[in-house]
């Protein structure tokens, strides 16, 4: 275990991690948390300065994921756009597709979502934005995971 970490659920954790941060995370419905990082300011690189948060959706969750969201992409866009963090976080989402030849099967869909902050770590203790942004972000998980299936089954364009 690193300097930087301590033990929760027998992981390694940054250990300026709140537990409850970690709990809330671990209880989404839709997404499972891949990794969180508080973002250490002895980084070589602006992404190790960069308090983040990765998840992945369930694999039982959400056949077609990908052009679902596609067509459902403004409104996704709109309930992110109304939380008090957007100002200082960048949301990236990713999909993974596996197709099987010859029969031209999709074995696999994977949809990741990445929450950065675009503040970086300055200082080894945590500074003033700190808790507040990750209370913010944890919040606006919360509320995507409670509302993207919503979105993505009722959204008229995204039925099949």
């Amino acid at each position: 275990m690193k300097t930087h970490q301590r033990r929760w659920n027998n992981k390694h954790v940054d250990i300026n991690l709140d537990d409850s941060w970690l709990e809330r995370l671990n209880a989404l419905e839709l997404f499972n948390i891949i990794s969180i990082c508080e973002g250490h300011s002895c980084g070589e690189h602006p992404y190790d300065k960069q308090p983040h948060i990765n998840l992945r959706l369930k694999s039982q969750h959400f056949p077609n994921i990908h052009s679902r969201w596609l067509a459902c992409r403004e409104a996704i866009h709109a309930l992110v756009g109304t939380s008090p963090v957007c100002d200082n976080i960048y949301i990236h989402t990713s999909f993974l597709l596996e197709d099987s030849f010859p029969d031209a099967s999709i074995r696999y869909e994977e949809l990741g979502v990445q929450i950065l902050c675009r503040q970086l770590r300055a200082y080894p203790t945590p500074e003033p934005w700190f808790d507040l942004w990750f209370q913010q972000a944890i919040t606006l998980i919360e509320a995507f995971d409670m509302q993207i299936a919503s979105i993505l089954f009722h959204c008229n364009i995204c039925k099949e």
